[in-house]
């Protein structure tokens, strides 16, 4: 406990500290923190069990075969490797054939060391290019791709650190234009993950913190400056009940913060925090039931949802299945209920 007591401040402290990482004055004036950023589907939940638990997997515990919340969180997994392909559709009511694909997985090199990748793919539909006047110029399939490489590791019994390296491309328009341009930047994540031995009534504590997406600008014409990445910092924690052998019940809740500079005026958490809760009850290790609650702020992007999921396990395979259900008026003006899917396959 010594140990994670010097890293959990360390990483808390980003969520107090005036961002290095910023734009400049005149864009922080005339937009929010949201159209400050580029690639948003970086923040978007490919974990498709905690998206029916609130959106929380900062401090999860189980056999997530997904890093993109906590790369730290890997090492307490138990399997030796599997694989997990999600799709979470997106904006259904306004606009057709947006979604977001994944493909992840992890192999456990031994007992103290964890290493992972994925890839995700946000597909934005169809896109009609004007010019000034109007005129029709042509169509585009703009796209955004992220390719990730991770590796966790036990420090001791109970702590574990995780460090992800990520490659983002963002497809905007087909070659041709002149003086606009496909962008492509780099970026890290750092985790830890805390958790204590099960006392003798089955409970135990579970501990996250995560830096993510902190990197290079991308640009998208050769005039810009270039727009930062959707950098954010999140802690958390989570409560484990052991019923039985095999039933489990868990509480979570994570509070999550942008790393770049709030609009003038405006004090560095006004408006700008997401705070997901949920909770999950695992029936005989088969069945799981899920819900939770995620709330954005308007700078993120004003969200609420109410959360609900399901899952089914049965040998080598999980099925993970999440709807979202839209609250309050912010959310219930642009989205409707969200379906999405995820499978994992245990290879060893």
């Amino acid at each position: 406990m010594k140990k994670l007591i010097p890293l959990i401040s360390g990483m808390a402290c980003l969520l107090f500290a005036k961002p290095a990482f910023s734009q400049t004055t005149g864009d922080s004036v005339n937009a929010a923190a949201s159209s400050l950023t580029a690639a948003p589907f970086l923040r978007m939940n490919t974990d498709i069990r905690a998206a029916g638990i609130g959106e929380s997997a900062i401090a999860l515990p189980g056999d997530n075969a997904t890093h993109y919340a906590n790369p730290a969180r890997m090492v307490q997994v138990k399997n030796t490797s599997a694989i997990a392909i999600a799709y979470s559709p997106m904006a259904t009511n306004l606009v057709k054939n947006i979604a977001l694909y994944s493909v992840s997985g992890f192999y456990k090199t031994s007992e103290n060391e964890v290493i992972s990748g994925g890839i995700r793919y946000f597909k934005q539909g169809e896109l009609k290019l004007t010019g000034d006047q109007g005129d029709v110029l042509g169509q585009s399939s703009p796209y955004d791709m992220a390719i990730d490489a991770s590796y966790a590791r036990k420090l001791s019994e109970n702590l574990f650190l995780g460090a992800t390296f990520r490659y983002i491309y963002s497809h905007i328009v087909n070659t041709g234009y002149a003086g606009f341009q496909n962008g492509s930047a780099v970026a890290a994540d750092l985790g830890i993950y805390y958790q204590t031995k099960e006392n003798s009534e089955g409970q135990s504590w579970h501990l996250g913190a995560v830096i993510s997406n902190v990197g290079s600008k991308i640009k998208y014409s050769d005039n810009s400056n270039g727009y930062a990445l959707p950098s954010t910092a999140g802690v958390a924690a989570t409560f484990q009940q052991k019923l039985t052998d095999e039933d489990r019940l868990i509480f979570t809740a994570d509070a999550v913060s942008p790393l770049t500079a709030p609009v003038p005026g405006k004090g560095f958490f006004e408006q700008r925090m997401q705070y997901n809760v949920g909770g999950e009850y695992g029936y005989h290790n088969m069945l799981f039931v899920r819900a939770g609650y995620s709330s954005e702020s308007t700078e993120f992007s004003g969200f609420q949802f109410i959360t609900t999921g399901l899952g089914l396990s049965f040998k080598s395979c999980r099925i993970d299945m999440a709807y979202l259900i839209p609250s309050g008026n912010a959310t219930s003006a642009t989205t409707t209920s969200t379906f999405k899917l995820g499978f994992s396959f245990i290879i060893k």
